[in-house]
């Protein structure tokens, strides 16, 4: 029966299976990109809809599948949890500066579904790309 390693504390950090648990701040800092113009730190982890540009949004594995805690959560709302506090289930976590890739806390407001949508249109992000209207079926006579 092979005994399991036990996790150990070195240098101020925790180390499981021999790899060091970066602390949650730390460990979001680790993957952005601040761009000093616009002050976003973009994720550069993974995206929840590669496909999609407009929703590129950073995410990101947090909890022990030891103790059933393991989950996937949006970067953006785990970043606001980390530096600024909790966040109600029923609550979003919106951007003032509209870059889904943006976890810089102070970019980052809470709000309702319809605050969210509300901010969407004052800023004219409403819009969606014009299709081209289908002519009707003409009948022949």
């Amino acid at each position: 029966m092979k005994s399991r390693a036990k996790p150990a504390v070195r240098n101020g950090y925790l180390y499981v299976r021999g790899q060091k648990v970066k602390p949650p701040k730390e460990r979001l800092l680790a993957l952005v990109v601040k761009d000093e113009g616009t002050e976003c730190w973009n994720w550069q982890g993974s995206l929840s809809d590669k496909n999609n540009p407009l929703r590129h949004y950073g995410k990101l594995v947090i909890g022990s599948r030891k103790d059933g805690t393991r989950k996937t959560v949006r970067a953006h709302r785990y970043a606001y949890q980390v530096f600024i506090g909790e966040v109600p289930q029923e609550l979003f976590v919106c951007h003032k500066c509209d870059n889904p890739k943006c976890i810089n806390p102070e970019h980052l407001f809470l709000g309702t579904r319809q605050d969210n949508v509300d901010d969407r249109e004052a800023k004219g992000r409403n819009k969606l790309p014009h299709k081209k209207p289908q002519s009707p079926k003409q009948e022949s006579e």
